[in-house]
């Protein structure tokens, strides 16, 4: 498990005063119900902080419209994040932009399309947005606030007649720090290819039509698409495949509102363990560090199904095996069969996974029990990063410990049922098995394999530094259930858990 270390952008609500030419809130609104509470998002700004994040983005919908706003953002600054806002601009009044300063947050997007107020208005689906927006951004100037312009440019004409030139020059002269463009993508109303108006290679050769003056004042997408560095490379990088992530109203979690593949929800799942998965998968992983929705075959593909009436797509990881191991241990709540998968039978299955998966996952049982089982490591470490599932009392053999070591090794994941020692063998139904388990622990630390501990929820209050000494490099808490088990997610025992949260991650 990775540390993330970057930019969450939070949807707070998709509550809107507008009706966007590009854009589909009201659609997943419809959809995703049932907003974050502020305690939700205390909870999720708990996980973000242990992960290792830098800095919250509130959007929508139109962030504005929620009531416990100025809370969310002082509740951020309390956790360290730096924040930044979203926002159309209409509730910009000197009131609010005095709680915002207040509140301290550090940066305003503001959406302004265009410096003639008829066009923007019409864009935007209401008459004087434009009027608020600039009278927002003159008046954060002059409050000594940063704002981002925030531009989505709606026709090939905008650039080729100098409009989007125009259009720069009166956003820095009227306070603007910097302006973002954002091509329309492939979501939202704009999940109508009729409404894209360019391809990726389009929109670089709209991007040169743009006053040389401007490019250090411009970047597309984000800043780390400088728009002089994207002149000069011809690509815009993807945030997502390296610092962003995005979560939706509800809590799902997706690489960013551009690319709506649900990979999972915060309500039920650390968000580190879900983007631990979401850069496991085919979806992350097409055209290196660039934007896989600026690719028509991918559009035609992946994303095939993405419609203004169905705005997401639920991802599903097919890169989990059920070895159906033995097992020391006797747990009267797994639900692994102990069949058992021998050797050949497991190459074959790790051979029908798809390539463009980077890691894959063997659960069930205890598959160090098996034989020949570093060997069978060793072939399927040639094409995949191994997470393992096991109880550890085998690596009580600090030898084998060693034996991971040469092996491609992400992660090993370990259930310790219950911190007393009796609790713990009434659960495992096997007399030494505690004191094995912590001492497979210790062995699997010393020999540098990353190992992440999962307790019961009813043992995530109680002290977990005893795990920290053995050198684990992570500790979360599980329940299990028959009922809505989360799809994605095992661990030895199988896919009955229900909700997984982080308490430690090794810094």
């Amino acid at each position: 498990m990775n540390k993330h270390g970057g930019v969450l952008q939070l949807c707070l609500t998709y509550a809107c005063q507008c009706a966007c030419d590009h854009c589909g809130v009201k659609h997943l609104g419809r959809r995703l119900k049932r907003e974050l509470s502020l305690t939700e998002i205390g909870r999720l700004f708990v996980d973000l902080k242990i992960s290792g994040f830098c800095h919250v983005d509130l959007s929508g919908g139109e962030p504005t419209l929620r009531k416990d706003l100025f809370k969310i953002i002082k509740l951020g600054k309390r956790f360290g994040f730096s924040m930044s806002l979203e926002t159309n601009g209409i509730r910009l009044v000197p009131s609010v932009l005095l709680k915002l300063k207040e509140s301290g947050i550090d940066v305003i997007y503001l959406s302004l399309d265009d410096f003639r107020s008829q066009q923007h208005d019409e864009g935007r689906g209401r008459r004087g947005v434009f009027q608020s927006a600039v009278a927002g951004l003159c008046m954060a100037r002059q409050m000594g606030m940063r704002v981002h312009v925030s531009m989505v440019p709606s026709s090939r004409e905008y650039f080729k007649k100098g409009m989007a030139d125009e259009q720069i020059r009166f956003c820095l002269e009227n306070g603007a720090e910097k302006v973002r463009i954002l091509f329309p993508s492939y979501v939202g109303k704009c999940a109508d290819k009729k409404k894209i108006f360019c391809s990726e290679a389009d929109e670089l050769r709209l991007l040169d039509c743009l006053d040389s003056k401007y490019h250090d004042v411009v970047y597309v997408e984000s800043e780390m698409s400088p728009l002089a560095a994207v002149i000069r490379d011809r690509k815009v990088l993807c945030p997502a495949k390296s610092v962003f992530s995005y979560v939706a109203a509800n809590g799902y979690v997706m690489p960013c509102p551009y690319l709506p593949v649900v990979f999972g929800d915060v309500r039920k799942e650390s968000v580190t363990e879900i983007l631990s998965r979401m850069h496991e998968s085919p979806f992350m992983r097409r055209d290196g560090l660039y934007c896989p929705t600026r690719d028509k075959r991918y559009l035609a593909t992946s994303l095939k199904g993405l419609t203004p009436q169905n705005p997401f797509i639920i991802a599903s990881n097919l890169n989990k095996i059920n070895c159906h191991a033995s097992c020391g241990n006797r747990c009267g709540h797994c639900q692994i069969s102990r069949d058992g998968m021998n050797a050949p039978e497991l190459l074959r299955t790790v051979k029908g996974i798809d390539k463009k998966y980077k890691t894959v996952h063997l659960y069930g049982g205890d598959i160090f029990t098996e034989k020949d089982i570093f060997s069978v490591l060793e072939k399927i470490a040639r094409d995949f990063e191994i997470v393992v599932h096991t109880n550890a009392r085998v690596f009580t053999d600090p030898a084998l410990a060693q034996r991971l070591q040469k092996l491609n090794i992400k992660a090993v994941k370990v259930p310790f049922f219950a911190y007393a020692e009796k609790s713990f063998e009434r659960i495992t139904r096997v007399k030494g098995s505690y004191r094995q388990t912590l001492i497979g622990i210790a062995n699997l630390g010393k020999a540098g394999i990353p190992v992440s501990i999962y307790v019961p929820e009813k043992e995530a209050k109680k002290d977990f530094e005893i795990f920290i000494s053995l050198g684990v490099v992570s500790v979360s808490w599980y329940t299990v259930g028959d009922v809505d088990t989360l799809s994605d997610s095992v661990l030895c025992f199988g896919s009955k858990l229900t909700q997984t949260h982080l308490l430690w991650l090794k810094k």
